[in-house]
């Protein structure tokens, strides 16, 4: 189901909504960033939603394209030229989340389960490149498949980096109370303007600073807003099966879970870091954002080399978001 627009001179802030069901579950995609406004399993909700009638904040449920996280400063240099990005994060001085999530994609395709947009991102100042976006979602039984298609359709190598930001809820329980799994072995430190420094272990002496989810534990009232790095395969018991394009595929997951229900994400090998990110003093202490990302923060000063998508390639990555509500999570 597609819901237009309300009305021929005014729009929703986050543009056309499309509607997918697939028995129990159930999405809200949008054109406006191609973001996920929704996910319901079982007629209950899984994620921070985005009223309709607003614009998105925080980030909800947005595609972060060309790329996730923070460029310091928005500067970088590439091929001897220093490019300067537009500051979007005006509090810290860097550039944030990319440049397409409140640009309209356009739409390719649409079943009652499945939805497909593209975008064209034209060259700009700071990011002088052409790259072409098609994002397929597709439903499954309790899971929400995204095959992210990432072609450069300029005449250069381009540093594309891809993340997505959704926020996790189990009902009305205070984040504190969850247990959080993040199969990663370290971490970046960051500084004051939340720029990465370097990398450490998950593990610290001190408890206030242990970040090691490695199995799930409680959350409590650690503060997260860390980039999780050197991700480990998980057990067979934590990854999720998925078909993909007629087949099934293994992939590893991060996930909160109350005891008896887990939510998260499920990613396959392009992606090597996870933000997490909750502020325990904050009024809302009821989801918390699980960013699958395919680099670090700050990747193109970091090693830009291994973020280039070269003339007429195309790099396909899958992830999605699952629920499952079974004894076994306790």
């Amino acid at each position: 189901m597609v819901v237009p627009s309300k009305g021929s001179e005014a729009t929703f802030p986050t543009g056309t909504q499309f509607q997918l069901q697939r028995g129990e579950t159930s999405a809200t995609i949008t054109s406006v960033g191609a973001t996920i406004r929704s996910f319901h399993f079982q007629n209950k909700r899984y994620l921070e939603e985005t009223p309709v009638n607003e614009m998105v904040s925080k980030a909800r449920g947005q595609l972060l394209i060309p790329w996730p996280n923070r460029i310091r400063d928005g500067k970088y240099k590439f091929n001897d030229t220093t490019h300067q990005l537009p500051i979007s994060e005006v509090e810290f001085h860097n550039s944030i989340h990319g440049l397409t999530r409140w640009q309209e994609f356009e739409l390719l395709a649409k079943t009652s389960t499945s939805v497909t947009l593209r975008h064209h991102l034209a060259p700009s100042p700071g990011w002088p490149f052409s790259l072409e976006t098609t994002i397929s979602y597709e439903l499954q039984q309790a899971l929400l498949l995204v095959e992210v298609s990432l072609r450069n359709i300029g005449d250069s190598s381009a540093p594309v980096a891809f993340g997505a930001h959704p926020y996790f809820a189990i009902g009305e329980t205070k984040v504190q109370d969850y247990s959080l799994f993040i199969p990663a072995n370290q971490r970046w430190e960051v500084d004051q303007r939340k720029n990465p420094v370097e990398l450490t272990s998950v593990t610290n002496p001190e408890p206030a600073l242990d970040l090691d989810f490695r199995r799930p534990r409680r959350v409590g009232d650690t503060y997260l807003d860390y980039a999780f790095s050197d991700l480990i395969q998980c057990d067979e018991s934590e990854r999720r099966f998925v078909e993909v394009g007629g087949k099934i595929e293994q992939f590893d997951t991060c996930f909160i879970t109350d005891g008896s229900t887990k939510v998260g994400i499920f990613y396959d090998e392009n992606f090597n870091h996870i933000q997490a990110y909750f502020d325990p003093t904050s009024p809302s202490r009821t989801s918390i954002a699980l960013e699958p990302m395919t680099s670090p923060p700050n990747a193109f000063n970091i090693n830009i080399n291994d973020h280039l998508i070269k003339p007429s390639e195309t790099k396909k990555l899958h992830w999605g978001i699952f629920v499952e509500t079974s004894a076994k999570t306790e």
